[in-house]
């Protein structure tokens, strides 16, 4: 486990296993934590890169007043991240809020991304500002790690996981996180992932709020839109963003048989 300075902010990260290198890029609260399911297999073929956001999770937590809330400021961090784990050129296994840095970091820094599997979700949806504004109205009554068992629900992941997620949530970020997520609803990217040029994957679980047929999974569509050319990956039994969590196996398999499709050799 590793630091890299950016910024003025220590950034976290950790590098495991051989092969073509992968980095996981988590939701803006689960972070490196939403893949530790399906970590064991990946490392078994691929070096993994791990890494959390600033004031996130492992990396530093700054005063709130220096905190800044923006996908340009993450995707810098997230190259720092690459360049410090000596990689010129990796797979990108992206999910939830942390699609919207990956794709930006794609149309920006092509040479970098060897492929790329996302969430979908690219602009503003209706279901994703009501879910926003259900929680704002839990975190201006509540405390935080009661806010972070109502996130929990709404976004459903498999009951036997629940009482492993909430104190990640809670572990992983503070109140200021809420203006953090804000800034990834209201974001607006269509036009960097049509500036994208790597092979492309959707991959989505099937079940829950945030499952192939919610808002959230309409993202599909909108990929399409901007890129036609990308592929679609339903991971069956697994729920919307937590399908490496709760259908692990499966999800392993299918990202790692994308990623072996796009051999970076072959680039």
């Amino acid at each position: 486990m590793s630091i890299v300075r950016v910024d003025r902010a220590d950034i976290w990260y950790d590098v495991q296993g051989s092969g073509e290198p992968v980095m996981t890029v988590g939701g803006d609260i689960m972070a490196h934590d939403q893949f530790l399911y399906v970590f064991t297999a990946l490392v078994k073929r691929h070096t993994v890169i791990s890494w959390d956001f600033r004031n996130i999770g492992a990396s530093e937590r700054l005063p709130e007043s220096k905190l800044e809330f923006s996908i340009d400021r993450k995707v810098e961090d997230m190259k720092a991240v690459l360049d410090a784990a000596g990689s010129e050129r990796a797979h990108i296994w992206s999910v939830a809020t942390g699609s919207f840095t990956a794709i930006t970091f794609a149309a920006r820094y092509p040479e970098r991304v060897a492929s790329l599997i996302h969430y979908g979700q690219c602009a503003p949806t209706l279901g994703g500002m009501k879910m926003f504004e259900i929680l704002q109205k839990v975190h201006d009554t509540y405390d935080w790690p009661t806010t972070c068992e109502h996130m929990v629900h709404l976004f459903a992941p498999d009951p036997a996981y629940m009482a492993w997620t909430i104190p990640i949530y809670v572990k992983n970020a503070d109140h200021s996180w809420m203006k953090q997520y804000l800034c990834e609803l209201q974001a607006d990217i269509r036009d960097d992932l049509r500036a994208t040029v790597c092979p492309m994957l959707v991959m989505l679980g099937d079940r829950g709020p945030l499952g192939s047929k919610s808002s959230y999974g309409s993202g599909w569509q909108l990929s399409q839109e901007c890129r036609p050319d990308t592929e679609l990956s339903i991971v069956e039994g697994g729920t919307g963003t937590y399908y490496m969590v709760d259908a692990a196996d499966r999800a392993a398999e299918q990202a790692m048989a994308f990623f072996a499709r796009h051999p970076i050799a072959a680039a």
